[in-house]
């Protein structure tokens, strides 16, 4: 199965070893060929600007797209990451038979107190996730931190997944992809 993984530094595995990425460890897999765009910092605006002027000529079984994470902690409103996200998708259809929007938020974020999070912003994501899924008939991964983000032994900082948390989050990752593809 041909992956093209799109994202920022939750799948480039910020702040551990890279063999032990989100993305390194899906390209692991043997039934799974993995090519990668992904940069820490990635905004749904830089990659819809860097996008534009890549030419795909691979068709890929499955497209992981993780963007707006940099978004949301930009304080970037969720309609304008919804309109980048939208032209990406449309740009990806002719290009793959499924695309898989991986969302960032996990609902215990909602329930840390004095967490620095703009919980209304958060919710704004939620839904703008939920609804880009059904507009554009994608599949829409929200399990990522699977009640996991309020274990601070799990991250490396307040927002990365550790090694062994990220080897999690890649396996459910991997089995979403063969549930959709197969």
């Amino acid at each position: 199965m041909h992956v093209l993984c799109i994202g920022d530094s939750l799948l480039s595995g910020y702040g551990i070893d890279k063999e032990e990425s989100v993305k390194n460890i899906l390209s692991k897999k043997s039934d799974f060929i993995i090519d990668t765009y992904v940069d820490v910092g990635l905004t749904s605006k830089r990659f819809l600007f860097e996008f534009t002027s890549i030419e795909l000529t691979q068709y890929y079984d499955c497209v992981l797209l993780e963007l707006g994470a940099n978004d949301y902690l930009m304080n970037q409103d969720a309609s304008d990451t919804i309109v980048n996200l939208q032209k990406i998708i449309d740009i990806l259809k002719n290009k793959c038979k499924s695309i898989i929007i991986v969302s960032f938020i996990d609902d215990s974020m909602f329930e840390i107190n004095n967490s620095g999070f703009n919980k209304d912003l958060l919710i704004e994501y939620k839904q703008m996730y939920e609804s880009l899924a059904n507009q554009e008939n994608v599949h829409l991964f929200d399990s990522y931190w699977k009640g996991e983000f309020s274990k601070l032994e799990k991250k490396v900082d307040f927002f990365h997944p550790n090694e062994s948390l990220s080897k999690e989050i890649a396996n459910r990752l991997y089995l979403y992809i063969k549930d959709f593809n197969m």
